[in-house]
């Protein structure tokens, strides 16, 4: 979904930011939450990493192997998500995790944005109720709260080759506009510019 009335110029004050917070939504990603089943975490984590090569994190906590990627969202809980590339990743999940865990395919549950840029920090704080500072918020790191009345998942992504801070914030997608609204009004005094569209 594109921000409301297409793309958001990149302005702070009315005036050309030379410096904006840029956005980037990411279609295409194959979503799966998986839920483990009673005394099973030892048995689950030993076929995800034999099929998919990627460790299940037993804390709030993001890792990615290739083109996939897990995420610690509750005790026994995980999003796990593939690039579009990755062909059959929902019946080999499926068949890799029987009787061992639960999978809900929610690929189209989701508005992701990912955010960048020197001033994105202080944008987001206006927003989170986080300590985003790269001491308390490092790379991998992930959180669950509630923004602008929406429920937010935020996690934190390696930094741009330019050593920006990147971060990415899932709501779901009946709140894409509402998400995209309350990104601009908090990125305004150093404007937001939302890249193309990026499929997975």
């Amino acid at each position: 979904m594109s921000p409301p009335g297409g793309p958001v110029a990149a302005e702070a004050g009315g005036l050309a930011s030379p410096d904006p917070v840029r956005a980037q939504e990411r279609l295409g990603l194959q979503i799966a939450r998986l839920t483990v089943r009673r005394e099973q975490t030892i048995e689950l984590c030993r076929r995800v990493h034999g099929r998919f090569g990627i460790e299940l994190p037993q804390q709030p906590r993001r890792v990615s192997a290739g083109a996939l990627a897990a995420a610690g969202v509750a005790p026994g809980a995980w999003l796990l998500s593939a690039a579009g590339a990755v062909s059959e990743f929902m019946p080999a999940l499926h068949a890799a995790t029987t009787g061992c865990a639960t999978v809900v395919d929610l690929s189209d549950a989701y508005a992701i944005v990912r955010l960048w840029g020197s001033r994105v920090r202080e944008s987001l704080a206006k927003l989170l109720p986080l300590d985003l500072h790269e001491r308390c918020f490092a790379v991998g790191h992930l959180a669950q709260t509630v923004a602008a009345h929406m429920s937010v998942t935020v996690w934190r992504l390696e930094d741009t080759p330019q050593g920006l801070p990147v971060f990415e914030t899932w709501v779901g997608l009946s709140y894409a506009a509402s998400w995209h609204q309350a990104l601009r009004a908090s990125a305004a005094e150093f404007g937001l510019l939302f890249e193309p569209a990026a499929e997975a």
